[in-house]
């Protein structure tokens, strides 16, 4: 039975993808070797490896616990250019552009 999650983030995946080929999805808890095989895109899990990286955009499209101790301050390319969406509700209205 297909995860009705990683399926919701794998299809914003695939309609960004229309705009930068440079996208990372970060989860982790999800089986990322069961998202590969079932829906073709990798998954970072490490949060470590995250952090190597700046982002235009940043969506929370979970609301995993371990969100919270993520300082999205560092992984912004620039505050006032970066954009920062969240689907889940979850995170300080001050910190983001958008939810749902």
């Amino acid at each position: 039975m297909p995860n009705q999650k990683v399926a919701l983030v794998t299809l914003i995946q695939h309609t960004l993808q229309d705009y930068s080929s440079n996208i990372t999805i970060y989860d982790p808890w999800v089986d990322m070797r069961y998202v590969k095989e079932e829906y073709g895109v990798e998954i970072e899990t490490e949060k470590t490896r995250l952090g190597e990286n700046k982002y235009n955009a940043i969506i929370l499209a979970v609301s995993h616990k371990a969100f919270n101790d993520l300082d999205l301050s560092k992984l912004v390319i620039d505050k006032n250019s970066t954009v920062i969406y969240d689907i889940k509700g979850v995170l300080p209205t001050g910190i983001i552009d958008g939810r749902l």
